[in-house]
């Protein structure tokens, strides 16, 4: 079992942690290289999220902080910008370092989920399906899986919901130009703590 990062904006790690999420499509950077894999039955193997049973540490949005306690003492942590705090004596030297105040004197710095270290990711995800399709192949169940929130709404409705989500994160393989994307499927597991 191998262990990579994938990265989350705000809203998803939101989905994933009320158990709305299960699914994510992520862009193929080389499509070309899938036919022949395709033929073979061979393109999870070429995922570079993984094959089924590997997990994913989600990267999302955090900052270092040094909390006061009641008590008088101080303990550092991660806090997470979608509700959590999770406290780390490894926090504090980055916290010191970074500096724990924003230019008001206020809270530290939110920082980009690219640079959260692997030892302050709180969600793990293993890796239950891999498949490869065109983005504009989704259908109402995995509008559902990826996220998108509309028990009452009608496929198209979710699908139109989906697709302005798909391009506000993907400028670049818009939803007209249907790219190739992996669609990988995936449960919550305990972190590694």
């Amino acid at each position: 079992m191998k262990e990579r990062p994938i990265l989350f904006n705000s809203d998803m790690v939101r989905a994933i942690l009320d158990d709305r999420k299960t699914q994510t499509r992520r862009i193929i950077k080389n499509p070309s290289r899938l036919e022949g894999l395709m033929l073979k039955g061979e393109e999870s193997e070429w995922c570079p999220y993984g094959v089924v049973g590997d997990r994913l540490w989600v990267k999302e949005t955090f900052r270092y902080a040094i909390f006061a306690l009641g008590c008088g003492g101080h303990a550092s942590g991660v806090e997470y910008k979608m509700r959590g705090i999770r406290f780390d004596k490894r926090a504090k030297k980055y916290a010191k370092q970074r500096g724990n105040k924003d230019k008001y004197g206020q809270h530290a710095k939110w920082r980009s989920p690219r640079f959260m270290p692997k030892w302050a990711a709180r969600l793990w995800l293993e890796i239950t399906g891999i498949r490869v399709e065109r983005v504009q192949e989704i259908g109402l169940r995995d509008c559902l899986a990826e996220g998108i929130e509309g028990q009452r709404k009608s496929v198209e409705q979710l699908r139109s919901d989906f697709w302005r989500l798909w391009d506000s994160l993907n400028a670049k393989h818009s939803w007209k130009s249907n790219p190739w994307v992996w669609v990988i499927e995936f449960k919550r597991v305990p972190d590694e703590l």
